[in-house]
């Protein structure tokens, strides 16, 4: 599994996978769509649901992305709190 910080940023600004709107077939919008549309296979084609697995997972995903991203701004608020305290310390010497 990539690192998040290997993702592209999405449009939000998160460091997110990027679903591929073009494609309705491929993996992320298999979660971004939460089903197949018309795959076009001999059962007579329709909407395929998807897995109850697959939901767990995209949860368990989307949960990780959002996990990620707080921690990352729980790291700038950090870098910034010490950049502040070096400032006071140099201030008060």
């Amino acid at each position: 599994m990539p690192a998040l910080c290997d993702y592209p940023t999405s449009p939000s600004g998160t460091s997110a996978p990027v679903a591929d709107a073009s494609s309705k077939n491929d993996h992320a919008s298999l979660h971004a769509n939460g089903s197949i549309n018309s795959r076009n296979n001999n059962s007579g084609g329709g909407d395929v649901q998807v897995s109850k697995k697959e939901r767990e997972l995209a949860e368990k995903e989307g949960t990780l992305n959002a996990l990620g991203h707080n921690l990352e701004t729980q790291e700038a608020k950090l870098v910034e709190y010490e950049f502040e305290l070096r400032k006071r310390k140099r201030e008060q010497a």
